[in-house]
């Protein structure tokens, strides 16, 4: 899943479930959706500049597709520099920030989807945290999601923004996913295991032959 046509679909279906999951004013998350829709051909374009200023700038063979980490954070990229540029998003980059991760996460796991028919536990895992699960900060009252929503903004600003750090985040998170899932399916049998042990040794307990 790679072309522009699905990238359009994932950011309105976002947006929308941006519009639906909201604790903005009811009238502000409407303002804030419909500007999103407005900027949504300038993000696409500005996309395929990133794309190619990454292939160009630091790909060795620059014939090569990225890879999704690299086009998941040119899109990040691309949401951050184009709305950023208009006066409305002024004391709402959080929202922002956070519109363009959620983007980012979409996209990545499209990518993946092939990996995640092949393997149901990973879908329901995927299902259940509504994504990607974030780790929890240990000194800060705001999430992760939260903090990294801020420091895009943060870094945009002092144009700073690099794609290949916010590849790198995305493939730290997938891999922290992937260590999380096989923790909890490590868990679950060997939760079944001690099941099944209990079972055995009351069975043979009745039979008289422990005790």
């Amino acid at each position: 899943m790679a072309n522009a046509e699905d990238f359009k679909k994932l950011f309105d279906d976002i947006v929308i479930k941006a519009k639906a999951t909201s604790k903005l004013e009811k009238d502000e998350v409407s303002r804030f959706c419909n500007f999103m829709i407005k900027i949504k051909g300038k993000v696409f374009q500005n996309y395929e500049i990133i794309r190619d200023e990454v292939k160009e700038k630091y790909m060795i063979n620059k014939k090569n597709d990225l890879d999704r980490h690299k086009i998941a954070a040119c899109l990040i990229a691309s949401v951050m520099k184009t709305g950023l540029k208009d006066p409305y998003i002024k004391n709402r980059e959080i929202s922002l920030g956070l519109l363009a991760v959620k983007l980012g996460q979409a996209v990545l796991l499209s990518f993946a989807k092939d990996e995640i028919k092949e393997c149901p536990e990973w879908f329901e895992f995927l299902k259940k945290n509504g994504g990607l699960k974030y780790p929890e900060n240990l000194h800060d009252e705001r999430g992760y999601l939260q903090n990294w929503a801020s420091e895009l903004c943060f870094a945009q600003r002092d144009e700073m923004l690099f794609v290949l750090s916010i590849s790198n985040t995305l493939f730290l998170l997938e891999s922290y996913n992937q260590r999380v899932f096989m923790q909890e399916i490590m868990e679950k049998k060997f939760s079944k295991l001690s099941d099944e042990i209990v079972s055995i040794k009351n069975a043979l307990k009745e039979q008289g032959l422990i005790q």
